[in-house]
């Protein structure tokens, strides 16, 4: 279980998150709705460790969120973090190492998902030669390649298609089927 109790977070004078508090069950999707600049990727950098709350708390299943648990938690940050030079398959290998997984089981879970999200031929395409929503869509594999148990997606929706944004609702769905956690932010009601 992720709660997030009375957080507050001060840049200096500017408060940008102010006594937030809530809790996601295993199996449970948070939609996170707010307008540009409401603070909803300040609270996800703070869930993940990467900005210390100025007040409150956030824990994931009764402790603090550590450098432990990375291999448990799966984000999708809203700017592009790919590395344009690198093809699908190094950028996939890449990341997912970072979160402990064998290269064997990397291969396997990369093929699944190029395959689910009709991209099977892109492995050896070079990052900076794909569509942004297909750029997305590798953003997407890196971030859920591990089976996350807690699952941060910052506005996955924005700039794609209808079709895509089923096909990510769909991924959603089937993660929290599978008792995920699933927080994602955005600003556009009708995704929430």
């Amino acid at each position: 279980m992720l709660i997030v109790s009375n957080v507050k977070k001060n840049y200096g004078d500017f408060t940008a998150v102010n006594n937030l508090s809530f809790t996601i069950k295993p199996g449970e999707v948070f939609g996170l709705l707010g307008t540009n600049g409401a603070g909803k990727t300040t609270t996800f950098k703070m869930i993940m460790g990467l900005l210390e709350p100025t007040e409150g708390s956030i824990t994931l299943d009764g402790k603090e969120i550590t450098y432990d648990d990375v291999d448990k938690i799966g984000y999708m940050i809203e700017e592009r973090s790919l590395l344009p030079r690198l093809t699908v398959k190094e950028l996939i290998i890449h990341y997912a190492s970072l979160k402990s997984i064998p290269e064997d089981i990397i291969i396997e879970r990369m093929k699944y998902w190029l395959e689910r999200f009709n991209i099977p031929d892109y492995e050896e395409k070079k990052i900076n030669t794909l569509s942004k929503g297909n750029q997305q869509k590798i953003q997407l594999i890196t971030s859920i390649i591990n089976n996350p148990q807690l699952l941060i997606l910052d506005e996955p929706f924005s700039g794609f298609d209808p079709l895509n944004t089923l096909k990510f609702v769909e991924v959603i769905r089937d993660f929290q089927k599978k008792g995920s956690m699933i927080i994602f932010s955005t600003h556009q009601i009708d995704h929430v």
